[in-house]
């Protein structure tokens, strides 16, 4: 009896060190799963937190990038502003009115200039012009007038002033001037340019500039070749560049004896301008009435 006692508690007792054994290896199972999973965890979290970190780095690049594709357009539209803002105001008219009337250096007739009017004229005109600009067209006619009618009270001076960004025909135009002027006809083909500006201010206006050689009866192949020579690109060259020095800003820009002025487009206002600054005729003086003594 006493034997089979001790042989169940020798059971239990081995039941009992087996069974601690196997709670262990539990526990031990179970604590390597945990820190597998949270190992798991972690590396998934670690490269969740790199794949955040590169998708922000890439946005940034992105949105840099895109800045400065929006800082350049800005910079472009900016440039692009100011160069049609600067064609605008030197294609606008006339340039403003000397303020103190200051005489201009290089605005007074030379010997290479193209004029009409009386050559002694109390007063001389000078007009820096584009052939191609529509408002030296329309200052065209009332000067034209204005030499028919008082040319002995003033002298017109045309100077070549091409706006070659915003008219680019117009250096050709005025070659063409030019060409004509070689054969005695300079003011003959100067009024044919500016009656048909629309004719020939697109395209390639050279056929046209032929035709009008034609019509004023010059020699058509002379024409074309004095057209295109140097002398006759000097010849405009020098007056734009003559335009710059007396600080032309605009055209047309007239100055009346060394001074910059502002006239209207009509026949009146520059005849009244003429008149104010020409002379007053000194008068005669009168005979003195004398007595014939009587015989």
């Amino acid at each position: 009896m006493v034997l089979e006692i001790d042989y169940l508690f020798s059971c239990h007792d081995l039941f009992r060190e087996r069974l601690r054994e196997v709670v262990s290896l539990i526990l031990i199972s179970s604590m390597e799963e945990q820190y597998e999973q949270e190992e798991q965890l972690s590396k998934s979290e670690r490269r969740e937190a790199r794949l955040e970190e590169r998708h922000a780095r890439e946005e940034a690049e992105r949105n840099s990038r895109a800045s400065k594709k929006r800082m350049k357009w800005v910079w472009t539209f900016v440039i692009l502003g100011a160069i049609v803002y600067g064609i605008v105001k030197l294609n606008d008219g006339p340039a403003p009115v000397d303020p103190l009337g200051n005489f201009i250096v290089g605005t007074m007739p030379s010997d290479d200039d193209w004029s009409k009017g009386n050559p002694d004229a109390p007063n001389v005109l000078v007009e820096y012009s584009d052939f191609q600009c529509p408002a030296c067209a329309a200052y065209h006619a009332p000067v034209k007038r204005l030499i028919e009618n008082i040319g002995d009270d003033v002298r017109l001076v045309y100077r070549h002033f091409p706006l070659r960004q915003a008219h680019p025909n117009a250096q050709l135009a005025g070659q063409a001037a030019e060409a004509a002027g070689m054969q005695g006809k300079f003011f003959e083909m100067h009024d044919i340019l500016f009656a048909r500006q629309s004719d020939w201010s697109n395209g390639n206006p050279e056929e046209k500039f032929v035709t009008y050689a034609g019509e004023l009866e010059l020699d058509v192949d002379k024409f074309k070749k004095d057209m295109k020579s140097g002398e006759a690109k000097k010849a405009v060259n020098e007056d734009y560049s003559s335009g710059l020095k007396a600080n032309v800003q605009s055209t047309p820009s007239f100055f009346l004896n060394g001074q910059l002025i502002k006239p209207q487009p009509d026949y009146e206002t520059f005849r009244a301008i003429i008149r104010a600054a020409t002379p007053e005729p000194e008068s005669a003086p009168e005979e003195t009435a004398t007595s014939t003594p009587e015989a």
